[in-house]
C-alpha cells in the first residue's frame, strides 16, 4: 500500500505510476504491459509524499512529476523525465530550484507554492509543446521552458484572478485545442479561451451555471423567531452565506470568504441584525446585516487574543439564553465572551475585550463539539477530538479556572471518537 499514488497512461498503453514513500513500496515505475515494471525513480529523490504526474501529449516520452515534501523539506519539487531505450535508461532533470522562485501574489520571488499539505496540486503539459507546462497550487503558473529557468514564467490564475477560484486540482485541454482549457477547483469548473494569452489571468470564466459545489459544514437559523426564512451557513473554501427569501431561485448573499464553518443568528427579526461566522482556524466575525437587501454594513473580528491552538473548522457556540454571550473552543480549554457587543466596529484583530478563559480542560485535546441547555443550571457539554466529554455547570457565569466534570461514557463508547 501507499498513502499517495498517481497513474498516467500514454496513447500506446505505456503506464507510469508513482507511490509515496513510507508504504510497502515506493518510487516511480514504468510498464509497457501493466504487469512487468521498471523502477525509474529519480536518483536524487529519496523521500516524498503526494506526486502528480503529467505526460506531454506531443511527445509521450516526456513526463513531468510534481512532488510534495520533496526530500523531506516540506517544499514542492518538480522533475522532468525523458524516456529512452532500453527501459530504465531515461534521464531525470530536477527543476525544483526554479519552482522555489515562482512569483507570488505581488510578483515577489522566493514565494513557496502552497499545496496546503497534499491537498491542492495540479500539473498539465500543453498539447502543442512539451516545454509549455502549467503548475497549480493555490495559484496557477505557466512556463514556456518547462520550468528549466525562471525567465519564462507567468502567473495566470488561482487566487490572484478575480474570475478564477484558488485551490487548483486539475487542468484539462479541450480535445483538439492547445489554447482552450478547463480548470477544476474548490469553487467548481472554470474555462479560459486562450490559456497562453499574455492576459490569461483576466480571462477565466466560471461555468458553474447551476452546478453547485457548496459543501456546508454547518448552518444556523434564528431559533427564537418561528417562521423566519433566514438561514446562514459556512461552506468548505467557498465562504459563509446568508439567505432570507422563501424563493429558492434568489441568490444567497456572501458575508465572509475563505473556509466557512460554524455560524449563529443573533436576531433576524428587526430592520437589521447581527450574524456571527467562524472562519478557518478559530477566527470569528460579526456581520451586521440590512434585512432589506441581505447585505452587511458593519463588522468586527471577535476571537480571543493570544489563542492559536484551533482546529481548522473550529466550533463556537452562542448562548441559547443570552445571545450576547459566546463560547469559543480551543486546544487549551474553553473561552467565554460575556458580551460580544462590547467589541467595536471595524476591529480587525483578535481581542481581549470581554473574554475569559473559563477552563483549561482538557490539556492537549482540541474541543471539537459544544452543546448547551436552555434552562436549569445552564449546563454546557463539550467533547474533544480524542473522544473525551466534559460537563460545565453554570457555564454562563463560571469564573476563570473552573474545573469541568469529565463524564464516564461507559464501556460501549467508542474509544477515540471525534
Amino acid at each position: 500500500w501507499s498513502m499517495f499514488t498517481d497513474v498516467v497512461v500514454t496513447s500506446t498503453g505505456v503506464v507510469y505510476a508513482s507511490l509515496s514513500t513510507g508504504g510497502y513500496e515506493s518510487g516511480f515505475f514504468r510498464s509497457t504491459d501493466g504487469v512487468n515494471w521498471t523502477d525509474i525513480t529519480p536518483p536524487t529523490l529519496t523521500s516524498f509524499e503526494r506526486v502528480v504526474l503529467a505526460l506531454a501529449p506531443s511527445d509521450e516520452n516526456i513526463l513531468y512529476a510534481m512532488v510534495k515534501n520533496h526530500n523531506g523539506t516540506g517544499l514542492v519539487g518538480l522533475y522532468k523525465y525523458s524516456h529512452s531505450e532500453p527501459p530504465g535508461a531515461g534521464a531525470w532533470e530536477d527543476r525544483s530550484a526554479q519552482v522555489a522562485l515562482l512569483p507570488g501574489l505581488s510578483g515577489e520571488v522566493d514565494w513557496v507554492p502552497d499545496t496546503q499539505s497534499n491537498y491542492n496540486m495540479s500539473l498539465a503539459v500543453s498539447p502543442a509543446s512539451p516545454d509549455l507546462v502549467y503548475f497549480g497550487c493555490r495559484l496557477l503558473w505557466r512556463s514556456l521552458d518547462g520550468f528549466a529557468t525562471d525567465n519564462y514564467t507567468d502567473l495566470i490564475g488561482g487566487r490572484i484572478s478575480v474570475g478564477h477560484h484558488e485551490d487548483q486540482h486539475d487542468l484539462l485541454f479541450q480535445p483538439g485545442s492547445s489554447t482552450i482549457a478547463y480548470s477544476a477547483t474548490d469553487g467548481g469548473v472554470y474555462k479560459i479561451p486562450n490559456i497562453n494569452s499574455p492576459t490569461a489571468v483576466e480571462e477565466w470564466v466560471s461555468l458553474n451555471n447551476g452546478y453547485d459545489t457548496s459543501q456546508f459544514y454547518r448552518i444556523a437559523i434564528d431559533e427564537d423567531l418561528p417562521g423566519s426564512q433566514v438561514i446562514v451557513g459556512g461552506t468548505q473554501d467557498n465562504g459563509s452565506w446568508f439567505t432570507m427569501w422563501a424563493d429558492g431561485e434568489i441568490d444567497w448573499v456572501k458575508h465572509v470568504g475563505g473556509d466557512g464553518g460554524h455560524s449563529a443568528v443573533v436576531d433576524a427579526g428587526g430592520a437589521s441584525g447581527d450574524y456571527l461566522y467562524a472562519y478557518q482556524l478559530g477566527r470569528i466575525y460579526r456581520r451586521t446585516v440590512d434585512h432589506t437587501t441581505g447585505e452587511w454594513f458593519a463588522w468586527s473580528r471577535m476571537d480571543p487574543a493570544g489563542v492559536t491552538d484551533y482546529l481548522f473548522i473550529n466550533p463556537f457556540l452562542m448562548d441559547p439564553v443570552d445571545n450576547h454571550v459566546i463560547y469559543q473552543a480551543s486546544g487549551n480549554g474553553l473561552w467565554r465572551n460575556d458580551d460580544y457587543t462590547g467589541i467595536p466596529d471595524g476591529n480587525g484583530a483578535p481581542t481581549a475585550i470581554n473574554w475569559v478563559q473559563v477552563t483549561t480542560q482538557p490539556s492537549g485535546e482540541n474541543i471539537s463539539a459544544l452543546g448547551m441547555s436552555r434552562t436549569g443550571d445552564r449546563i454546557l457539554y463539550y467533547g474533544t477530538e480524542a473522544g473525551s466529554v466534559f460537563r460545565l455547570d453554570q457555564a454562563n457565569t463560571a469564573p476563570m479556572g473552573s474545573v469541568a466534570q469529565q463524564l464516564d461514557m461507559g464501556p460501549d463508547f467508542i474509544v477515540g471518537a471525534f
